[in-house]
């Protein structure tokens, strides 16, 4: 029996990050220091030699594979890109914080999404059907070890369950 290893890694930081910003569809690259500490963990850690590369087509997440994995052939997935926020996109919490919309956004659920944005359960199923072409793409194209480059850990912690 064949085995097949998917590793997950999150994108690097952007000054959307830094700044505590709500960014799903904004397409940011990584900032400075997001580029930097990837430079310093390939010193630190032995990231896993993968063989195709699926990512999310946002910048945040080609930059990252190419500083981790160069010269590796990359699979763009729309499936895989970050949640929408709607009216929240590129909003702090502290700009939010007396919007009644997103008093009712930060209660949670699967269901609940902001205006004009995408819920949980949307996300996930889109992740979910990204992850099964990964794996027949793997199966069919004889691919043993690949990475993923995703944005969220809600995303992330989803995918590792499989």
């Amino acid at each position: 029996m064949k085995g097949y290893r998917i590793a997950f890694i999150r994108h690097g930081m952007t000054q959307a990050n830094l700044d505590g910003r709500y960014i799903g569809t904004t397409d940011l690259p990584l900032c400075r220091e997001g580029a930097d500490q990837l430079y310093e963990k390939i010193e630190k850690y032995d990231y896993p030699s993968v063989q195709k590369v699926y990512t999310s087509p946002l910048k945040r997440c080609k930059q990252t594979i190419s500083i981790l994995q160069p010269n590796r052939l990359v699979a763009e997935m729309p499936e895989l890109r970050e949640m929408d926020f709607g009216k929240f996109e590129n909003k702090t919490a502290d700009e939010l914080m007396n919007d009644p919309d997103y008093e009712q956004f930060i209660k949670g659920g699967l269901d609940n999404p902001p205006p004009n944005g995408e819920s949980l359960r949307n996300m996930i199923n889109r992740s979910l059907s990204g992850l099964n072409l990964i794996i027949m793409d793997m199966m069919k194209e004889n691919i043993h070890e690949a990475g993923v480059v995703t944005h969220s850990g809600i995303l992330m912690n989803l995918m590792s369950c499989f």
